[in-house]
């Protein structure tokens, strides 16, 4: 069983081909893209943490129709076009920030870039997504939204190597008040 970390598909948002710039003809193309590169490399035993923005969908037959087409226990971080799917459970599991161990390896997931996270001076990483531009990563900090990793998810041992040499947090600044 591996470990994914993905965000920000935004399926049937059409208007993400614009503002993302992805470089699809059409919408049905991007959808299907990202599933086929999905299953391609989450397996039916895998475990995919999901950190928001799932899809622009507000009806919940056509977000169920898009997961049922998913390999993987999904567990969904929510995203701010996710409200949707606040009273159904479509997913394994859904909240809005999580902090889990894989292995050792703590790990905080938010949908949004947080400056500081739990254990943060102590080796824990921040996975998020909300950006879609990987500007904002830094000490132990990744962007995984889907235009920034191929439109495929990422594994665990991906972001391990690439935290390898990073500091593990942010500077403290210092109080000027005195």
């Amino acid at each position: 069983m591996s470990i994914f970390f993905t965000s920000d598909l935004h399926l049937g948002h059409s208007n993400i081909l614009i503002y993302d710039k992805r470089p699809f003809a059409t919408i049905e193309e991007h959808d299907e893209t990202i599933i086929e590169n999905w299953n391609k490399t989450v397996k039916s035993n895998d475990t995919v943490y999901f950190i928001g923005d799932f899809c622009l969908f507000r009806k919940i037959d056509k977000i169920r129709g898009y997961r049922s087409r998913l390999n993987g226990k999904i567990h969904l971080i929510y995203g701010n076009h996710d409200d949707v799917l606040r009273d159904n459970q479509i997913f394994e599991s859904q909240s809005d920030m999580r902090y889990i161990f894989v292995g050792k390896q703590k790990i905080m997931l938010c949908h949004y870039p947080l400056l500081s996270w739990r254990s943060s001076n102590h080796g824990s990483f921040h996975l998020h997504g909300h950006c879609h531009s990987g500007k904002n990563d830094y000490a132990k900090r990744l962007e995984v939204s889907t235009n920034l990793h191929n439109y495929f998810p990422i594994s665990f041992e991906f972001i391990s190597e690439y935290m390898k040499g990073k500091e593990n947090t942010f500077h403290h600044f210092e109080d000027k008040r005195r």
